[in-house]
């Protein structure tokens, strides 16, 4: 049995101590003398609200940039854990490179763990959105901006290109922050790609540039929990599991995104087995365990989409496009089970809103 002391160092037991606790609680409700426990919630909230001492708001709702899905979203992205799911090629990394590069023209920090693909092909996916976007500018395909022949004038690199590089480096490339793994000067990786590294970035970026950053994890499966999935530092791992990890780290995302007040939007793989239950636009049916590792992915996300593609098209004079589908099967911020159709274009890993006509 624990021996405790009191205020006044009487020695009370462990039932006393809980006796004395519960007693001091009825005597406040008696009192109505209760702040002493009870964090006013709604007070900080409204109060945060007009507080214009920092420039980071608690409650801010951060715009896509794309209208339809942000009416769905209810006005945008707010502080929680957002899961996006697709199978490959369907354009998840392109989607979410398209939102960064949109919320970057309005002057707000986002942090990518791009742990699927090289620093360069990211890059160039910005690169070609933003020539995609921008009129004067030379449109330049993700392909066109991989061949070297097509960027030099001889051994010079051509004025089309460096106003391209120019442009992207003022406007966007200091709101939109790429983290990739790295070997430092012993060789050994920077380990971007523990859970715990995201953290410490948006500890930085709050306290260095007084801003709350969009997070994106690209993707799920390649975040690991280090702490959890050495067997040496936890006996109870007689055997590895990955989805054990993915649940850790899942936790781990949300906890963060409820600290710091931040999105973070995660994107994962989905087994091919959720899709015989919905077509392109269809929410009437679909399930929750579509995730690879599954776990509490789906419970503990506030916001789950699923991307399912269309059809493909040829515009004439233009660039291939694919109609795709964003599924908001849960929602804890706005509506779910309704679909955001968009045009997809690879080639510039651009996204636009259908025209009218072609609503589905």
């Amino acid at each position: 049995m624990f021996i405790f002391n009191n205020a006044k160092g009487e020695t009370l037991y462990n039932n006393e101590v809980y006796e004395e606790g519960f007693n001091n609680t009825i005597r406040r409700f008696k009192e109505k003398s209760i702040s002493s426990f009870k964090n006013d919630v709604i007070g900080n909230y409204l109060k945060g609200l007009q507080d214009t001492k920092t420039n980071i708001k608690k409650s801010e709702v951060i715009p896509t940039g794309i209208k339809s899905l942000d009416e769905k979203l209810g006005g945008g992205l707010r502080a929680g854990l957002y899961v996006i799911g697709a199978i490959p090629g369907m354009g998840k990394s392109s989607f979410l490179l398209h939102i960064l590069m949109n919320i970057a023209e309005h002057k707000r920090c986002s942090l990518y763990f791009n742990l699927d693909m090289s620093e360069l092909q990211t890059s160039l996916r910005l690169l070609a959105n933003s020539t995609y976007r921008n009129q004067d500018l030379e449109n330049m395909t993700i392909n066109e901006l991989s061949n070297p022949k097509l960027l030099l004038d001889g051994e010079h690199i051509k004025d089309s290109i460096r106003e391209i590089y120019r442009k992207y480096h003022t406007t966007y490339d200091p709101y939109i922050n790429v983290i990739s793994p790295t070997l430092d000067n012993k060789g050994n990786d920077s380990a971007v790609n523990d859970v715990a590294s995201v953290e410490v970035a948006i500890k930085n970026v709050q306290l260095f540039l007084n801003a709350n950053p969009v997070v994106v994890i690209d993707f799920l499966q390649r975040m690991e929990n280090k702490l959890s999935s050495s067997t040496e530092e936890d006996n109870s791992y007689s055997v590895y599991d990955k989805r054990l990890e993915i649940d850790k780290v899942i936790n781990e995302l949300k906890r963060y995104s409820s600290i710091y007040n931040v999105p973070i939007i995660v994107i994962t793989s989905m087994n091919r087995s959720s899709y015989s239950k919905s077509s392109f636009n269809e929410n009437s049916e679909y399930d929750l365990s579509f995730s690879k590792e599954s776990g509490n992915i789906e419970y503990m996300a506030d916001v789950l989409i699923r991307i399912t593609a269309g059809e493909e098209t040829t515009v004439l004079g233009g660039p291939k496009q694919k109609k795709i589908c964003l599924n908001i099967v849960k929602s804890r911020f706005g509506l779910d089970h309704v679909s955001v159709p968009l045009d997809f274009i690879p080639e510039y890993a651009y996204f636009k809103e259908l025209e009218e006509g072609d609503q589905l």
